[in-house]
């Protein structure tokens, strides 16, 4: 059961026909029933308010089917952009997705953002949001070929938060990959765990692709 149906059957069960919750969100009919259908992301602000039409917690809109997750979105990930404060958004601005997620990754906290650039747009076009679980690299294996989620801090002590696949050369020596069809982005760095080369804190387990 997806979240679009739960959102129906608790508004069904309500007696509520579309039209009273599109009205009572100040929204028409066609944005409400992209709602209701997962076509259209659900940020905080907007789930609390159907919660609170619909009588119930915001957690009874959140999906319940084996291998779906419900997961926030709540930062950007961008090459180039460096930042000295906190990568996340204010809360009033996450919304939330549905992603696939297999049975390895279904008891870890999942975390979101959106992917901006072309710098790994051969597998994540701009605009994907990415879903991650958190890792540490004293404790898990890193796995080659898979993508993760990278912080790369400079002198000045600014920070980017960007994608990378994970690749071992014949050596055995570690690389970050970009994977994109931009000259700009086709270039490895090696991977030494040093903040300044960038350090893996996240392994990308699914990813959505924003229409």
């Amino acid at each position: 059961m997806y979240m679009r149906n739960r959102i129906k059957e608790l508004r069904e069960a309500r007696g509520l026909k579309q039209s009273e919750v599109a009205a009572k969100l100040g929204l028409h009919l066609t944005g409400y029933n992209q709602i209701e259908n997962a076509k259209r992301g659900l940020r905080v602000e907007r789930l609390e308010e159907i919660a609170q039409i619909l009588h119930c917690e915001p957690a009874m809109l959140l999906p319940v089917k084996d291998h779906d997750a419900t997961v926030w979105v709540m930062a950007r990930l961008e090459d180039e952009i460096w930042t000295e404060a906190s990568f996340l958004w204010d809360a009033k601005d996450w919304y939330a997705v549905t992603a696939p997620v297999s049975d390895r990754w279904k008891t870890s906290p999942k975390y979101a953002a959106e992917l901006h650039g072309n710098s790994m747009n051969r597998t994540y076009p701009h605009g994907t949001v990415l879903v991650w679980v958190d890792f540490d690299p004293e404790v898990d294996a890193l796995e080659d070929g898979k993508n993760y989620v990278v912080r790369r801090t400079n002198r000045r002590g600014f920070s980017e938060y960007i994608a990378r696949q994970y690749r071992l050369d014949e050596s055995g020596d570690a690389w970050l990959w970009p994977d994109s069809t931009s000259p700009a982005w086709q270039q490895p760095e090696r991977y030494t765990g040093r903040p300044d080369d960038g350090a893996i804190f996240g392994r990308i387990v699914a990813a959505i692709v924003q229409q």
